[in-house]
């Protein structure tokens, strides 16, 4: 069967196009495997939540092994864990009501790097499942074996913290120990808490295992495969 000009044209824009969808739905599944995790992250309770009258930046300290990278920077946005009656009234509810600049200090209180966590970012699951992690990307970050801070500044009577719970690591990030100052402004937290309210989260430090250029060129390959067709229509 001898094949004209049209019906060649017609096979290739066929074949093409099933080819670019072919590629879209492969980027989709990509997808899907790359969410952020936490670095270090919280079991599965919902006591206790806690919320401040005063200024303050809250974390934790933790030591590194070897190395440690991340991209993206988080705070967690409490949305239905009890909270302690004896702290200032508030209610728990999905979404952060402000933002909090986030950042990691070196063992001097040297800010290595921060940004600014808002409501709207991007969220991903904690293995506590009465809330979420809310993140913004940073520049890709290294840190070598030492030991070093992430706190996040709270507005008074802002978003509520969860306390007193167990800490789940998930890479080589080990938790010491949790870290505060009262101040109108973020800085590093110096302060200790007692043994038994060590734990506040607070903020932590994020991995997108792709940096988020999964979905982008998921986006660029279906604006390719729109406009291929639009040519092929004309």
């Amino acid at each position: 069967m001898a094949w004209n000009v049209d019906q060649i044209a017609i096979m290739t824009r066929n074949l093409t196009l099933r080819g670019l969808a072919l590629v879209c739905l492969m980027g989709l599944g990509t997808a899907s495997r790359a969410d952020a995790y936490p670095i270090i992250d919280i079991g599965n309770d919902p006591n206790v939540s806690w919320t401040w009258n005063e200024d303050l930046t809250l974390g934790y300290a933790f030591t590194v092994g070897t190395s440690l990278t991340f991209n993206a920077l988080a705070v967690f946005d409490v949305a239905s864990a009890n909270h302690d009656p004896s702290a200032t009234p508030y209610t728990n509810a999905p979404g952060l009501s402000s933002s909090h600049k986030v950042g990691v200090f070196n063992s001097v209180g040297t800010l290595l790097v921060s940004t600014t966590v808002a409501p709207g970012d991007p969220t991903t699951p904690s293995a506590n499942t009465y809330g979420e992690w809310v993140y913004h990307f940073v520049t890709p970050t290294t840190l070598l074996a030492g030991t070093y801070t992430i706190g996040a500044f709270y507005l008074g009577n802002s978003d509520s913290v969860m306390v007193q719970q167990t800490v789940i690591q998930n890479g080589d990030a080990v938790y010491a120990g949790g870290r505060y100052v009262y101040s109108s402004t973020f800085q590093a937290p110096t302060g200790n808490y007692a043994p038994n309210e060590q734990q506040y989260f607070g903020p932590t430090m994020l991995s997108v295992p792709d940096g988020g250029m999964t979905l982008t060129l998921l986006g660029g390959a279906m604006m390719g495969l729109v406009a291929l067709r639009r040519k092929f229509k004309s």
